[in-house]
């Protein structure tokens, strides 16, 4: 990513940029020990930000995709019902603070996830509102694998600022984007150009521990693999659909049910090993396995059609 200006700051300045955020309106997430855990934290006033730590418990990327969140309301009234759509402008403004390049850089392949096909304007709206403070690497563990996957220490990609801590405490402030701009002028007053400092001097050595064309390699076997199970599954179905209507006609309510239900099952595995399936083939650059695929997805689905044709049969019975 390129850099738009590269500022020095003072450690005073440093400090006093993350104490005006937080006594702001602003949504402030740091990293802050808990126990043997660090993990992301809504600032307050007086609370320590971690420094002695290579990476957080969980990732950054839950901010801008939570485990669950409000999607619309709905109010019944007799008959009638009336569906609310979520408010896009209620998204708190956020800035995360500390995160690590690896975890910033993972910001961009979600939002491509959630512009795939459509865009998802509630993700959007909400990672509209975050700020990305990355803080570049000055230590690693054996577990830090960044420099086999194009990445580094000091990557800026998908940050809107990124500090370097100095060994004076000083900081080396890389702006990226607009937004991080915005930030740096909101809340920044002490600054000199950063002039003749060399910012790989001052990150980790992080060795390559993989290539990532032997991953790719393994990974589009294993996408290959993953279509053998939806179609083994269909496969047996059409075999077994013969016995399968003779059981739903012939035999006594409780087998009935069982045998119903175990169909119902094998239908949704189906179904949702061929997402998987369609998910990772889109990975796979062989236009022989595509043609090959297509026609596995209408065995498949015509296993699933036999099947919920002998289901709909026997509950009209």
């Amino acid at each position: 990513m390129e850099t738009m200006t590269n500022l020095h700051i003072s450690q005073h300045a440093l400090e006093q940029w993350l104490y005006q955020m937080v006594n702001s309106k602003i949504e402030v997430f740091a990293p802050v020990h808990d126990g043997e855990k660090t993990d992301f934290r809504l600032l307050a006033f007086g609370d320590k930000v971690a420094d002695d730590y290579v990476q957080t418990t969980q990732s950054a990327k839950r901010f801008a995709f939570p485990k669950a969140e409000k999607l619309f309301s709905y109010r019944k009234e007799g008959k009638d019902v009336t569906l609310q759509e979520r408010d896009l402008n209620d998204f708190p403004e956020i800035v995360l603070w500390k995160v690590r390049p690896c975890d910033a850089a993972g910001f961009a392949p979600l939002t491509g996830i959630f512009n795939w096909d459509y865009k998802d304007n509630i993700y959007n709206a909400r990672r509209d509102k975050i700020t990305l403070v990355s803080f570049s690497c000055t230590r690693c563990d054996e577990y830090c694998f960044c420099t086999s996957v194009h990445g580094g220490p000091g990557n800026t990609e998908g940050s809107d600022i990124q500090v370097t801590e100095l060994p004076d405490r000083s900081a080396l402030v890389e702006i990226l984007t607009p937004k991080g701009k915005s930030l740096i002028v909101r809340f920044v007053q002490e600054t000199t150009p950063a002039d003749g400092i060399d910012k790989e001097t001052y990150l980790a050595s992080v060795p390559v521990r993989f290539k990532l064309e032997q991953l790719r390699e393994k990974l589009e076997a294993a996408f290959k693999k993953s279509a053998e199970a939806p179609y083994r599954m269909a496969d047996a179905m059409s075999e077994l659909l013969p016995a399968f209507t003779q059981l739903l006609l012939h035999c006594n309510k409780n087998v009935i049910t069982d045998a119903v239900i175990a169909a119902e099952e094998a239908v949704s595995c189906i179904r949702a090993a061929r997402l998987n399936v369609e998910i990772n083939a889109k990975y796979v650059k062989d236009e022989f396995y595509a043609r090959e695929m297509k026609d596995s997805y209408l065995t498949w689905e015509n296993a699933i059609s036999a099947i919920d044709a002998v289901l709909t049969y026997q509950v009209k019975l």
